[in-house]
């Protein structure tokens, strides 16, 4: 999923704002059930992402266009994992 940044962050503009590199579908659920991806901001983004994953769908990823080559490499981006 492409959007304007190349990461999801977890305390996203906070002082303990930190990258979100690769993310299971656990870890995503505890991270949303938090609140760190508000509706006006990643929360679609996510909220499709847990479709996906929670669906059957094994791995998603979230970068910008610029990121895109190194993510498709898994060298940038948030990569998530859903059951393997």
């Amino acid at each position: 999923m492409l959007t304007t940044v190349p990461h999801v962050f977890a305390h996203f503009g906070k002082p303990e704002q930190r990258i979100l590199g690769a993310v299971t579908l656990e870890e995503l659920e505890q991270l949303h059930a938090q609140g760190h991806f508000p509706a006006g901001s990643m929360g679609p983004k996510i909220d499709a992402v847990l479709r996906f994953l929670r669906n059957g769908g094994r791995r998603a990823l979230v970068t910008n266009p610029e990121s895109l080559p190194a993510a498709i490499e898994g060298r940038a981006g948030t990569h998530f994992v859903g059951a393997l």
